[in-house]
Order: C-alpha cells, then structure tokens, then sequence
C-alpha cells in the first residue's frame, strides 16, 4: 500500500511510559513504483490508527524529525499528527501542526 511506513508500532495501551519513541529519517535517492496508495505513511500511532480502520494508543512526548530529499515531494505522504499527546512532527525543517492529518483515501484500491 505504501512505499515507507514511518510509525509509532506496537504501542503499549496501559504503560504510558512505554510510549515514547523519536524517530529520524533522511531519504535520497528513492523510487517508488505501484504504491497503490501513497508513498510514504507518517504516523505517530500505528499505521492502521492513522489511516483510520482501527483504534490505538499514540506516543507520547515524542519528535519525528523527517528529512525528505527530491526523491519524496512531502505532498506524497499522508500523515496523522493528532493533537494532544505532545508530539512533534518536523518536516524539512518546518513544524507540522498539532492536529492536523493528510488522511487515507480509502476509494482506492490496491489490487
């Protein structure tokens, strides 16, 4: 469905001290072909929360710091950043509002 998952997987539901995890990425050089959906999913939760078929837990107090070269235009990734939780989601040096979501679109089909 997409070509990179970048997400706060296997969350602890009762532990909020195990909810916690900053991630930095810098591509380059990728290519990406037959991504049914989009290229890249961002998600401070697991993906499956962000593309809104599931419910789960978000991390806490976490910095996703995303470095995308010219191979990934940021408008080729959906993201869900919800508010609330104390996250910091910083794309190419800008600061990604809290709240804010490039959402799934569930009428296409991946066959």
């Amino acid at each position: 469905m997409f070509g990179i998952l970048i997400e706060g997987a296997f969350i602890s539901r009762t532990d909020t001290t195990q909810r916690r995890g900053p991630i930095e990425v810098t591509t380059s050089g990728n290519t990406f072909t037959q991504s049914c959906q989009n290229d890249v999913l961002v998600s401070l939760s697991n993906s499956q929360t962000a593309i809104g078929v599931a419910t789960g837990p978000s991390l806490l107090n976490s910095t996703y710091n995303i470095s995308f070269g010219a191979d990934i235009p940021w408008d080729k990734a959906w993201f869900s950043h919800p508010a609330g939780t104390g996250n910091t989601l910083i794309v190419n040096g800008l600061n990604i509002a809290n709240g804010s979501r490039h959402a799934y679109d569930a009428t296409r089909s991946c066959t």
